[in-house]
C-alpha cells in the first residue's frame, strides 16, 4: 500500500483547532495553536478567532485575552470577530472589568461595534453582579447606532432585576410594547406581546 504523505500546514491546523473549538477542547486548541508558533506557520485571524472561541466556550478568559493579546503583538490586526470571541470568553468567565475594556478598545481602534459586542459585555456586566454597568452599555447602543433587539433588551430587564430597579424595569417593557417585542417574563413559555 501506498504512503501517502500528508503535510502538515496553516490549513491543516486550522481545521484542527476548528474542530477542538466545537468540540468543546480548549487544552488541544491551544497546544495546537502554540504547535503552529512553534513551527513558524503563518497566523491568520481565522486561527486567532478558533483559538480564541475555544477559550471563551469553557469561560477560560485569561488564556483568552493571553491569546488576543499575541494577535496583536504578531500583528494581526484583531476585527470585530476576534473582539466579540475574547469578549464572549470574558462573558462566560463573569469578567465585566476586561468585556468592558475590550468594548472600549474596539471603539478607541475604530472596529465596530456589533450588538453582539455589547449584548455579550451585558450579560458579562450582570453576570459579574454588575448590574449598572449593564444597564448603562443598553443606554450607550443607542447613542452608537447599534439597535438593541431581544437580547439586548432581556439582558436589561434582568439587569434591573437584580438591582431591584423596579422603575428601569418598567419603562424597558413600556419601550418593548412600543416596539411589539416579547420577553420571556418567568420561564421560556410565559410571553408577553
Amino acid at each position: 500500500m501506498p504512503q501517502i504523505k500528508v503535510e502538515l500546514d496553516r490549513i491543516t491546523f486550522s481545521a484542527a483547532i476548528s474542530a477542538c473549538e466545537k468540540g468543546g477542547d480548549w487544552e488541544s486548541a491551544v497546544e495546537l495553536f502554540r504547535q503552529m508558533i512553534q513551527g513558524k506557520m503563518e497566523l491568520d485571524i481565522l486561527v486567532f478567532c478558533a483559538v480564541l472561541s475555544a477559550c471563551g466556550k469553557d469561560g477560560n478568559w485569561q488564556k483568552a485575552l493571553q491569546i488576543f493579546s499575541g494577535a496583536v503583538r504578531s500583528k494581526v490586526e484583531p476585527n470585530t470577530t476576534t473582539f466579540n470571541a475574547a469578549i464572549r470568553a470574558c462573558e462566560n468567565g463573569r469578567e465585566w472589568v476586561e468585556a468592558l475594556k475590550l468594548v472600549r478598545t474596539m471603539a478607541w481602534s475604530e472596529v465596530e461595534l456589533q450588538r453582539a459586542s455589547l449584548n455579550a459585555t451585558m450579560s458579562a456586566c450582570k453576570k459579574g453582579g454588575r448590574w449598572e454597568n449593564a444597564l448603562q452599555i443598553f443606554s450607550v447602543m443607542t447613542q452608537v447606532g447599534v439597535e438593541s433587539d431581544m437580547v439586548s433588551y432581556s439582558t436589561a430587564l434582568h439587569a434591573c432585576e437584580e438591582g431591584g430597579e423596579r422603575n428601569g424595569a418598567l419603562l424597558l417593557l413600556a419601550e418593548m410594547a412600543g416596539l411589539q417585542l416579547s420577553v420571556a417574563i418567568s420561564g421560556p413559555q410565559d410571553k408577553v406581546d
